[in-house]
């Protein structure tokens, strides 16, 4: 994880720390291992994403849909995809192409790192929105009440 910190500070600056969370059937096995550093915080064992979310000021993740919970939230996303081909292989394509998403990827840690490095805020933050209107996200806060609305509109 230390090229990870170097590489967020080259391009952010300031101190940071990686809070790693992995799958529920990973940390059953053996996660503790895994940290070693006092600038890597296992938050496995928490439940809500959205906890760790809120402390975060940039996010990697696999193929997971987290990614677009902290999209969302306007936090950077970068995809670790190093596992791309077995994963197609073994699953299927992604629901989504990775190169029409606007989260920077690598398929090893050198291209991650780089991609994180390299990163342009403002070009994210543009294809992110445009993304959003493409998928015709609307997050205002109200999504609850919409929903009781509509389950009214069918009883």
């Amino acid at each position: 994880y230390v090229e990870l910190v170097d590489a967020l500070e080259e391009r952010f600056g300031g101190e940071w720390y990686v809070l790693v969370r992995q799958h529920p059937q990973v940390v059953a096995r053996n996660l503790d291992k895994s940290v070693s550093s006092k600038r890597v915080i296992d938050v496995s064992r928490i439940d809500d994403m959205y906890e760790i979310l809120a402390g975060c000021d940039a996010f990697v993740s696999d193929y997971s849909s987290a990614a677009f919970d902290a999209a969302v939230m306007n936090i950077p996303v970068f995809v670790f995809a190093y596992d791309y081909n077995e994963y197609v292989a073994e699953r299927g394509e992604l629901m989504w192409d990775l190169n029409q998403l606007p989260f920077p990827y690598g398929k090893n840690e050198q291209e991650l790192f780089e991609k994180i490095k390299v990163f342009d805020e403002k070009k994210y933050q543009r294809e992110l929105t445009q993304l959003f209107i493409d998928t015709e996200l609307l997050e205002d806060g109200k999504a609850g009440k919409r929903m009781v609305e509509e389950i009214r509109k069918h009883i």
